[in-house]
């Protein structure tokens, strides 16, 4: 996984995914409850997508595990649960 942090760092890309989040629905960046950040939302589906997890699994061990919510860049903050996890991860295309 420290491949995968270091090619991570790329702000380009995070860019790229905050702007994905953008796209889900017109209005989504001024209503609503806050989007996870896009730097949080990039390492939980890639950690997702590695591990094989479903959005249930992936918030229970991110949770649960220090290591994974420092990849995360979550720290003590609360993880998002899988019901937002299953709306917001499956949008995101390839550009």
């Amino acid at each position: 996984m420290r491949v995968a942090d270091a090619l991570l760092e790329d702000a380009a890309l995070v860019d790229q995914v905050y702007e994905a989040q953008g796209r889900r629905h017109p209005k989504s960046r001024s209503r609503g409850r806050e989007q996870t950040p896009a730097e949080v939302a990039l390492r939980m589906l890639l950690l997702k997508h590695v591990r094989n997890w479903s959005y249930e699994v992936l918030e229970r061990e991110v949770r649960a595990n220090l290591v994974y919510r420092s990849f995360c860049r979550i720290g003590m903050e609360k993880v998002p649960d899988a019901r937002r996890w299953g709306k917001s991860g499956r949008p995101w295309e390839p550009m």
